[in-house]
């Protein structure tokens, strides 16, 4: 085989795997843009035991070639854990599924573009002193033989303040004032791209000093009231 042809094909197994994914990623984010990410994907056994190995012939789901998929300048991978799963349908039939799961904090959310696996994101973030705008974008990708209606990206924001404003493609749970959640089929991601926005209040900096002084000044007052017992049973 001609390594042109080779390459094509290698190419078009990568797409063709990767379409076979879904995605759950939870971000979690400071004032200052720094934060984490929880990564989660997923797919059949089937699907993993036919995913292309690494450099050298390395097993593509090893914590080694995982933590390069999400290493880059500014990153810190950790927690790599893969794990096996199994439903059963009412017919009686079983699908096996790998799932792999892993953190990585960054010192700023537009350092994650460094990675592999997030080269066509790009992300911006304003802080102002009363509040935050940001903005991800998806370039489209040039994955093939994705079918729509197959699999889903999540992504899951968590913000340091309670949410202003987001783009419509967002939902907000009254009861997670903080949190917004996007979620796109990856088959109209590849085609369309993606793009999301949200504004957040700043957190509270303020409430932590205060809930801070408070515990102090009752240790104080406990001390006191410790103390006046004392001298109070001295006396008698």
């Amino acid at each position: 085989m001609g390594k042109k042809l080779f390459i094509l094909t290698l190419a078009v197994a990568l797409f063709a795997f990767a379409s076979c994914i879904d995605y759950e990623n939870t971000f979690t984010l400071n004032n200052s843009g720094s934060g984490t990410v929880h990564i989660h994907y997923w797919m059949t056994a089937d699907v993993a035991g036919q995913l292309p190995k690494g450099e050298g012939g390395a097993d593509p789901l090893s914590e080694a070639e995982i933590t390069k998929k999400y290493s880059g300048e500014g990153l810190s991978v950790s927690n790599v854990k893969v794990r096996e799963e199994s439903t059963k349908k009412e017919d009686g039939t079983e699908t096996k599924y790998k799932h792999v799961e892993l953190d990585v904090s960054f010192t700023h959310i537009t350092k994650l573009s460094n990675a592999p696996e997030f080269n066509l994101w790009t992300f911006e973030w304003n802080a102002t002193e009363e509040k935050v705008a940001f903005k991800a974008v998806v370039k489209p990708g040039t994955q093939q033989n994705l079918t729509e209606g197959t699999n889903t990206y999540t992504a899951i924001f968590n913000f340091p303040g309670n949410i202003l404003t987001y783009s419509e493609n967002g939902k907000i749970d009254q009861a997670k004032p903080k949190q917004v959640v996007y979620a796109i089929d990856v088959f109209k991601m590849n085609r369309d791209g993606w793009t999301l926005t949200a504004e957040s209040q700043l957190g509270s900096k303020k409430s932590c000093i205060a809930g801070n002084l408070v515990f102090v000044v009752l240790i104080v007052v406990g001390m006191v009231i410790a103390g006046d017992k004392k001298r109070l049973k001295e006396k008698n």
